[in-house]
């Protein structure tokens, strides 16, 4: 199961509705398993005159999650999640921890997830991953080489691509790198003033 924090979507993203999210996956998987559980979620919310509650989430998820063993959650960048909403939502990750749930929480440094998960603390294991300084400049070399506009901005750069490629790598966190890159292949002369490298 798999949930992403989607920037776009950050201000319709609420605990339950994320929540909700990993129940309807489960559902769609095999719903003749779930229907009851189904039906006393609709029954929980007055026949569906609201919206269930986040404990009435996590309730059916565990429930659903003992029938049919173990489950993998994904949950990727969680850093994109508004603060409110990952506090409620750790909350939630913390009720749905249990023998038959794995979970895999991606996020960038800053999110520091020890603090507000409890049952999976024992268990939790921190990889960092970075972007090596070659993978980068074939990233953006290969941007370059894609894009006639931008191969011709270059040109009269002192240096060329290279040169280029070495001062946004050098000037730049890997985020910035990022989301400037992807905006080389139609706006690089803004991607590139943004990263003051002209």
């Amino acid at each position: 199961m798999y949930c992403f924090f989607d920037y776009a979507r950050r201000n319709q993203l609420t605990a339950e509705t994320i929540v909700a999210e990993l129940l309807l996956q489960l559902f769609l998987a095999d719903i003749s398993k779930f229907r009851d559980v189904l039906l006393n979620l609709y029954n929980e919310a007055e026949g569906g005159r609201r919206k269930p509650t986040l404990e009435e989430l996590t309730t059916a998820f565990n429930t659903s999650c003992s029938r049919i063993g173990r489950i993998f959650v994904v949950v990727d960048a969680l850093d994109e999640c508004d603060h409110v909403v990952r506090r409620r939502l750790f909350t939630a990750l913390d009720l749905l921890a249990n023998k038959n749930c794995q979970m895999l929480i991606m996020s960038r440094p800053h999110i520091q997830p020890t603090v507000y998960l409890n049952k999976l603390i024992a268990e939790f294991t921190e990889l960092e991953i970075r972007a090596h300084r070659l993978d980068l400049q074939l990233f953006l070399h290969n941007r370059i080489t894609d894009s006639e506009d931008l191969e011709s901005v270059i040109e009269d750069c002192p240096g060329g691509a290279q040169a280029v490629v070495d001062q946004i790598i050098d000037n730049a966190n890997f985020r910035c790198v990022h989301a400037c890159s992807s905006q080389l292949h139609t706006n690089f002369a803004e991607a590139f003033l943004l990263l003051k490298c002209a």
